[in-house]
């Protein structure tokens, strides 16, 4: 099943620099590997990240999307070059809303 995915950074104020968006996109892949799925189409911005990803029917999409977001969060946290910033106010980076909207997939006539 393929969905279209916005993750909105907690405070929707600029705080996804280049770095940090290029981080989350890679990181993404790497994640999503593990559910056996694959990232279609990509992007971010200063405060949202977008995924249009391809994962199998059986995988619960709700739990892989909060698997996804704490797992970039930890990772952002512990990298060495880009975990030791104050993202907002000195606050660590966070998300905050996260849209999941299935992608109907046409099927080939025969």
């Amino acid at each position: 099943m393929d969905y279209n995915i916005s993750f909105f950074s907690k405070w929707k104020r600029h705080c996804i620099s280049e770095e940090v968006g290029e981080f989350f996109l890679q990181e993404s892949v790497k994640i999503l590997e593990g559910y056996h799925g694959k990232i279609l189409s990509s992007a971010y911005g200063s405060n949202y990240l977008h995924l249009v990803i391809s994962v199998p029917d059986d995988i619960d999409i709700n739990k892989m999307t909060s698997g996804l977001t704490d797992q970039l969060e930890t990772k952002l946290r512990r990298d060495p070059k880009l975990g030791n910033r104050n993202y907002y106010f000195g606050e660590p980076f966070s998300w905050g809303e996260c849209h999941v909207t299935a992608i109907p997939v046409s099927k080939p006539e025969k």
